[in-house]
């Protein structure tokens, strides 16, 4: 049986890093080298494409995108939410650190042929999810579970958009099993 963490939880174990000394940016630094290193296990000669919401979770992913960036692989970037400018601060400083790189930023197209081969970050929504998405992060969820669908390998930042934390249950409602 693997254990997982309840968001309080989760909260907890951040704020006792912070307390510790460790700051948020750091946090977020490791949490998306991590992700970076990971996917690039899981599959080396992927295209990568990197969905991220406007809070830590999306921080991450823009940490990951860069780090993939740095590393030469062939990344896209799409920020969902609000514009950039009122990211929180530690997001829009990750945002404004991939600026400076020539990566490709904005909507991943609904024509973008994803699917085997490719790796799809998902690091839309993290553990603070309290209600059903809706909107573009509804619409972005079920982006990524065609995706997966086509054969598309994904990794989550925290866990897969869409499930609540301390449930597992999906908060979407489809026809079709969502993860």
């Amino acid at each position: 049986m693997k254990l997982a963490l309840t968001s309080r939880q989760v909260r907890a174990l951040e704020e006792a890093a912070v307390r510790r000394g460790i700051s948020i940016a750091a946090l977020m630094e490791s949490a998306g080298a991590a992700l970076a290193e990971e996917a690039m296990r899981l599959a080396p000669n992927a295209r990568f494409f990197v969905l991220c919401g406007r809070g830590n979770n999306g921080g991450d992913g823009l940490v990951a995108a860069r780090k993939l960036a740095e590393a030469g692989r062939a990344v896209a970037v799409e920020l969902l939410g609000n514009e950039p400018e009122s990211l929180p601060p530690e997001p829009k400083r990750n945002y404004q650190l991939l600026e400076r790189s020539n990566l490709k930023r904005g909507v991943i197209s609904k024509d973008e042929r994803i699917g085997r081969g490719d790796l799809v970050i998902d690091a839309l929504l993290g553990t603070g999810l309290n209600r059903a998405p809706s909107g573009n992060y509804a619409e972005a969820i079920e982006r990524i579970r065609t995706w997966r669908l086509a054969g598309a390998t994904v990794l989550a930042a925290d866990l897969p958009s869409g499930l609540a934390t301390d449930t597992g249950y999906a908060c979407i409602a489809t026809s079709r099993p969502t993860f």
